[in-house]
């Protein structure tokens, strides 16, 4: 869910709206996007789905010029396209050098203990 919070955009969740993210503007044009908490992703199958806030005219910015003697002008640009979520889930790999775990069963009391810690 979007709303406008003065002059900030907020993106809430749908459930909860807990607060996800934020979209201001500084008075030289420097857009900030802040994001406080997980976006869902579509693709829950791709770590590195993004998404986007794409819908025509959802987020707009909008500057206004104006001359000496007060004629004005404004400009509106759609800037939803260019605020992405990019997923960065997880990923994990291995050396494929596993120790090897060695009990003598000449002696059963004799155990064997290795840390695999050392392959991720």
């Amino acid at each position: 869910n979007l709303s406008l919070n003065g002059a900030v955009v907020e993106g809430r969740t749908a459930t909860s709206n807990a607060l996800v993210f934020t979209v201001s503007v500084a008075s030289n044009g420097e857009v900030m996007l802040d994001q406080l908490r997980a976006v869902v992703h579509p693709d829950t199958t791709d770590p590195d789905d993004s998404t986007s806030l794409t819908s025509d005219d959802l987020v707009t910015l909008t500057a206004t010029t104006t001359d000496g003697d007060g004629d004005s002008v404004q400009a509106t640009l759609n800037i939803g396209q260019n605020l992405v979520f990019e997923d960065d889930g997880p990923s994990i790999s291995t050396t494929n050098e596993e120790p090897t775990l060695t009990v003598d069963e000449t002696v059963l009391a004799i155990n064997d203990t290795k840390s695999f810690a050392a392959n991720f």
